[in-house]
């Protein structure tokens, strides 16, 4: 059976997570979701990626166990 994360509480998990790496996951505004996606991450003030899926980063960063799903 899977366990089911908010979106709230994995966006919070990546952000402790990339705040060790020196990075930053950030909501993009409104007008600048077409570039950006709804999430992206910046190093310092530079934009490193873009049109993040919440699940396939926090799977890259094993910030999610396989027992886990988002909701």
């Amino acid at each position: 059976m899977k366990v089911i994360i908010t979106e709230g509480g994995l966006y919070q998990r990546l952000r402790r997570r990339l705040k060790a790496e020196g990075r930053s996951l950030r909501i993009t505004r409104a007008a600048q979701q077409s570039q950006l996606g709804r999430y992206f991450v910046a190093s310092g003030n530079r934009i490193v990626e873009h049109h993040i899926d919440l699940e396939e980063l926090a799977q890259r960063l094993k910030a999610i166990e396989p027992w886990e799903t988002l909701k």
